[in-house]
């Protein structure tokens, strides 16, 4: 039941992430990452609910999610607290 949620955070926050680093004008980035976001999301899902090994999808979700919110923390020079 996690799959598709946590896909589609891991996902936005890694594509918004790469994008950020661009140096496009805001209405390419925002479009890119939306087709982006489209493609990898149901591939993210998929392989989430695929995988015999439940560890792996779930692993592979947390660290492109953690690494992702970092970048994008560190593009845009603020943090949350």
């Amino acid at each position: 039941m996690l799959a598709g949620p946590l896909s589609l955070l891991a996902v936005t926050v890694l594509v918004m992430s790469w994008f950020a680093h661009s140096h496009w004008n805001d209405a390419n980035r925002l479009v890119g990452a939306a087709l982006l976001l489209v493609i990898l999301w149901p591939l993210a899902m998929v392989w989430s609910i695929a995988d015999p090994r439940l560890w792996r999808p779930l692993l592979v979700s947390v660290v492109a999610l953690i690494l992702g919110g970092c970048l994008l923390l560190y593009r845009t020079g603020g943090w949350l607290w």
